[in-house]
């Protein structure tokens, strides 16, 4: 049986969807919970290692080598927040599943009432049950799904929602060349924290490439994602033109020009442990 073990102290959380903080719900699942995946942009989608954890990225990386693997990892940062995972591998009758849970602790929030007075404390949780699995036809070509119940408390306010992933990951005989592509949290919310609270999902579709050189230690890792956004930055749709106090010239409203566009939904990353 593998055990994996990680520690993070002092660590930074990292969400893909970094321009649109705000604007999707349970988006704090989309931090980075391996350091493996850290090492390759936080997105590692396109490289089967026999990793457990990998899988928490991209399901189609589940093999049947990975039965009876245990991986946890828990994180604490200065703030009082913490988050953390716990997944296995199991055997079954259709394959290899790995089941996991994650959380993400917010800590503790003072409660003050319309006066400031402090009148208590309350807490905030943010968490996920789920599995992974995923169909092997042949050694080229891997099929995987998630599946995953969506779960937060915040105060006394309540949300709960299902997603979804699913993906592909292609194999050259050499392993010199593997590729994926896949959609992220697809799914719905059937309970949002108030009536009025309307938030999506962060829908993520990407394409994933990763490349070794034959003769040499190097491996590059390019990753196009976001690709469900035309734009993947935000923009202040409340932007009007400037004057330069100076020049008296008119700014205008910034607008992102296609190499712009493309690096916000592109991750490029050498890596030369493989």
């Amino acid at each position: 049986m593998k055990v994996t073990t990680l520690l993070f102290l002092f660590l930074n959380l990292s969400c893909f969807a970094q321009y649109n903080l705000g604007s999707n719900a349970f988006s704090g699942f989309e931090q980075t919970n391996t350091s493996k995946s850290l090492g390759v942009g936080s997105r590692y989608y396109a490289l089967p290692n026999g990793d457990l954890s990998t899988t928490l990225d991209q399901a189609a990386l589940l093999d049947a080598k990975m039965q009876g693997s245990m991986h946890s990892t828990i994180g604490i940062l200065p703030s009082g927040v913490n988050f953390g995972v716990f997944s296995t591998a199991l055997k079954t009758k259709i394959g290899c599943i790995a089941p996991y849970v994650r959380y993400l602790n917010y800590g503790n929030f003072t409660e003050t009432n319309a006066s400031g007075e402090t009148i208590g404390s309350f807490n905030a949780l943010d968490y996920q049950l789920g599995a992974s699995y995923a169909y092997t036809p042949n050694p080229y070509f891997r099929m995987g799904v998630q599946l995953n119940l969506l779960g937060s408390q915040l105060e006394r306010y309540s949300a709960f929602g299902f997603s979804s992933t699913f993906s592909a990951l292609l194999i050259h005989p050499k392993q010199l060349l593997t590729a994926a592509f896949g959609v992220r949290n697809l799914g719905f919310i059937f309970k949002n924290y108030t009536s009025t609270a309307s938030a999506p999902l962060p829908l993520d579709t990407y394409i994933a490439l990763s490349y070794k050189l034959a003769h040499a230690p190097f491996r590059f890792h390019i990753v196009g994602h976001s690709l469900n956004r035309p734009e993947n930055i935000w923009l202040d749709p409340n932007a009007v033109p400037t004057y330069d106090p100076l020049t008296g010239d008119t700014i205008p409203i910034y607008t992102p020009n296609i190499g712009e566009k493309i690096a916000n939904e592109a991750t490029i990353k050498l890596n030369c442990k493989y």
